[in-house]
């Protein structure tokens, strides 16, 4: 398997985003961050599942997630060999 170029990373500068900002869809952007928002929400539920018994069992819980990014190393594509990094834009 070979690995697809990928673009370098490269910087957005706050001309070229508040131009993407006002070409924007306002409405589709609405509705973008809904579906985004309702994504999430399935996520955490599943993942807080297991703990759901447990939690009607006590009264007196609350559960509180922690979403604090993490940096992470990637290595992008092998050289000599098939595997791939999940993530070759993580930083």
């Amino acid at each position: 398997m070979r690995c697809p170029p990928l673009p370098p990373n490269g910087h957005l500068s706050r001309e070229k985003a508040n131009e993407l900002m006002a070409a924007a869809d306002v409405d589709d952007l609405a509705e973008r961050g809904r579906r985004l928002a309702l994504f999430t929400e399935f996520v955490l539920d599943a993942s807080v599942r297991p703990l759901h018994n447990l939690l009607n069992e006590l009264a007196e819980v609350s559960l509180g997630i922690d979403t604090a990014s993490v940096r992470t190393f990637s290595r992008g594509c092998a050289t000599n060999g098939p595997e791939l990094a999940t993530d070759p834009d993580a930083s």
